[in-house]
C-alpha cells in the first residue's frame, strides 16, 4: 500500500510539474514615425495638418514629435505668419528631420 501511495504521489508531482503555466512576455513597440526640427527659428509654433503641436524650441532630436504614418503638412508659424511649410510622408518606424 505504501508503494502505491508513493508511486501515486510521485506521478502527481510529475504531472503538476509538466502543467506549469507558460512564461511569455509581451513587449509593445511604438513604431509610429517621428519628426524633429533642425535650423529653425526659436519660438515659432509647429503646426501639423493645421493643428498646433509644439513650440519649435521643444523639438530636438532627443525629443522628437510622434505622429501617425502618412502624409502631413508641417508649418512653422510666428506672429501669425507662415515662416515655413513642407509636406512630408512619414512611414512607420522612421525618423525624419525637417529643415527649412
Amino acid at each position: 500500500m505504501r508503494k502505491i501511495t508513493l508511486c501515486l504521489g510521485v506521478g502527481l508531482m510529475l504531472t503538476l510539474a509538466a502543467c506549469s503555466t507558460p512564461k511569455t512576455a509581451t513587449r509593445l513597440v511604438d513604431a509610429r514615425p517621428t519628426i524633429s526640427l533642425a535650423n529653425v527659428p526659436g519660438g515659432a509654433d509647429v503646426m501639423v495638418d493645421g493643428q498646433f503641436m509644439a513650440r519649435s524650441d521643444d523639438l530636438f532630436k532627443n525629443k522628437p514629435l510622434k505622429l501617425e504614418s502618412g502624409t502631413h503638412k508641417i508649418e512653422l508659424v510666428s506672429a501669425g505668419r507662415i515662416l515655413f511649410s513642407k509636406t512630408v510622408f512619414l512611414a512607420d518606424g522612421t525618423h525624419t528631420v525637417v529643415t527649412p
